[in-house]
């Protein structure tokens, strides 16, 4: 069955002027137009196609990889505006239209929004929605604490951002938690500390314990490596200037700088820090 949304493994039934016709199991058939058709491609073979609506929203088939499929979440970037709403770069020629009643507020072209991808109960197209209750719960909780997981920046709340873990989850990373800026659609490294009994997950940018201090200690050697032998911070430096020229609180700044000064790979004066030169 031709599954708007997903990729499929599609037999190639015959070639015309136009392309090549891909037929499913069930013997319906989609046009893969000629600018994806290569010399390679024979009758017979299977081809693996994403099928989606053109620009007539009429069921058309691409090699191309789109940002995202059907039920997948992530962030998107605004490319135009209309009565009906605002239409996505997704990667494929036909951009994505989020309909105004899947969104909240206002959304202009360059705006980079967290959307799941469905198809629209009504025509059966592809669309966008920023209603994200089926796709993201915390109902079933997918990771355990002190795991290191992917996030994708979601929403910008009062005390810092609320964040997807893993694609399936909701946490939280708390301004304290943030050592250089982000915004909404960012995807980064993060850690669970803690999931509350009413399942909320509380996520850290950076591992605390000693396998934290030892990654700061590396990334702040190759910081020093990076930039010619030196950072223009050391211990006694504001806290705003370590996290700008680091990404690291203060505390943990000093636990991995005081690390590679009793390893002896650097030292510290009034003008930062210093990769020690070995002869």
């Amino acid at each position: 069955m031709l599954t708007p949304g997903l990729f499929q493994k599609l037999h190639l039934a015959r070639f015309t002027e136009n392309g090549a016709y891909l037929m499913d199991e069930t013997g319906a058939e989609v046009l893969l137009p000629r600018r994806y058709v290569t010399d390679a491609m024979r009758e017979g073979d299977t081809v693996e196609a994403f099928v989606y609506f053109d620009s007539e929203d009429r069921p058309v088939a691409t090699t191309q990889h789109p940002l995202l499929t059907l039920s997948q979440v992530g962030a998107l970037d605004v490319v135009a505006s209309s009565r009906i709403g605002v239409f996505l770069d997704w990667g494929l020629p036909k951009d994505l239209l989020l309909p105004r009643a899947n969104y909240r507020g206002e959304l202009r072209t360059g705006d980079t929004v967290v959307v799941a991808i469905e198809a629209d109960r009504v025509s059966g197209r592809l669309v966008a929605t920023t209603k994200l209750g089926a796709y993201v719960s915390n109902r079933e909780i997918a990771v355990s604490e002190g795991d290191r997981v992917d996030i994708l920046v979601a929403q910008r709340l009062d005390n810092g951002f609320r964040v997807i873990v893993n694609g399936v989850n909701w946490g939280m990373i708390y301004d304290n938690q943030l050592f250089a800026p982000v915004k909404i659609g960012d995807r980064m490294t993060g850690y669970v500390g803690r999931i509350t009994e009413l399942g909320r997950i509380d996520i850290m940018t950076r591992r605390e314990g000693y396998d934290g201090v030892v990654e700061a200690s590396e990334r702040l050697l190759r910081m020093m490596e990076d930039n010619g032998g030196s950072l223009p911070v050391c211990d006694s430096s504001a806290p705003k200037i370590i996290a700008d020229v680091t990404g690291m609180s203060k505390k943990l700044f000093k636990k991995a700088l005081g690390g590679l000064l009793r390893e002896g790979v650097a030292y510290s004066d009034d003008g930062g820090i210093k990769l020690v030169r070995r002869r």
